[in-house]
């Protein structure tokens, strides 16, 4: 049985919506491959969570930018997205949520 999943989030607005960029906290700070960029703290963390969380989270997205085997796992159990609408970057799950 797994532990509870933390994760880090920070929500962006501007004049365009409002997205919620959400890692699986143990990839903020590291690259994801050698000449990779870095797994951005300014981006992805203000604050932090759980599952209980994300449904509140990502409710008042426009956009929901999600990164890290974790989070990107749940989501696909939670029925939120579908796996073949992720994507692999370096063995990492990422995924982009675009609500109409």
């Amino acid at each position: 049985m797994r532990g509870p999943m933390r994760f880090c989030y920070k929500i962006h607005r501007s004049g365009s919506g409002v997205i919620v960029a959400i890692a699986d906290s143990e990839l903020v700070g590291e690259k994801l491959s050698e000449k990779g960029p870095v797994v951005s703290r300014d981006f992805y963390c203000e604050k932090s969570g759980n599952e209980s969380d994300v449904p509140k989270i990502i409710k008042s997205a426009d956009i929901v930018n999600a990164l890290g085997n974790h989070i990107v796992g749940f989501l696909v159990e939670s029925g939120i997205i579908k796996k073949e609408e992720t994507r692999n970057i370096c063995g990492v799950m990422h995924a982009q949520i675009f609500v109409m």
